[in-house]
């Protein structure tokens, strides 16, 4: 799978995949740990996204000051 093979984009897809529930069973908690994986990485889009559930406590911890990190 492109994930563990370390594909950044594929990360950040597939989190926003899990997240929606597009095509596969929904899940704010891996769908922030994709985004996790490809915000460490440098994508941006990625941090955004991370930090959006922050922001709303989906998949994570509620947490502003993380929101803010990541957004």
């Amino acid at each position: 799978m492109a994930t563990e093979q370390g594909h950044v984009s594929a990360m950040f897809n597939l989190g926003n995949m899990v997240r929606d529930g597009q095509g596969v069973v929904q899940s704010f908690k891996k769908g922030a740990e994709l985004f996790t994986m490809a915000a460490e990485r440098g994508n941006v889009q990625a941090m955004t996204s991370l930090g959006a559930l922050y922001f709303q406590g989906q998949g994570v911890d509620q947490s502003n000051e993380l929101a803010r990190e990541w957004r």
